[in-house]
């Protein structure tokens, strides 16, 4: 059986309002998704799975002022090679 060395990297994607009302978002998106796997690519990784991740954002010191954690979701892109 193979083994592999893993890489986790994380997708921000960035679109503006008006990329939104234009139509355009999912294709600045599949873009930025596309620079960010040939990244892993040129580096000898090939692309293995995607997830979501749930994060709870701890609001530090406005929690003195009644604030609570929030929750986000962030995307990460799993890449693999094999070991030598």
């Amino acid at each position: 059986m193979e083994k592999y060395e893993y890489k986790v990297d994380y997708l921000d994607a960035k679109v503006t309002a008006s990329d939104v009302s234009k139509g355009n978002a999912g294709q600045k998106i599949a873009s930025q998704v596309e620079i960010k796997l040939r990244e892993w690519v040129d580096k000898g990784y090939e692309y293995y799975s995607q997830d979501m991740v749930h994060v709870d954002v701890n609001p530090g010191c406005m929690a003195l002022f009644g604030q609570k954690s929030e929750k986000i979701n962030v995307m990460v892109l799993v890449f693999r090679r094999p070991l030598r």
